[in-house]
């Protein structure tokens, strides 16, 4: 469960700094590193937990 919610956070989080990116507003790409290293860290501990 932990590995799909990881996926999911680095995925949203990705999408999202991708399109802010193209809309050129930098301030928003910033926001986003929080969800995606909480995804990573969710990806490492279930990965761990296999």
């Amino acid at each position: 469960m932990k590995l799909v919610a990881g996926l999911f956070l680095i995925a949203v989080s990705g999408g999202v700094f991708l399109y802010t990116r193209s809309a050129s507003q930098g301030q928003l790409t910033y926001v986003m590193w929080g969800p995606a290293l909480f995804g990573a860290t969710l990806l490492l501990r279930g990965w761990a937990e296999r």
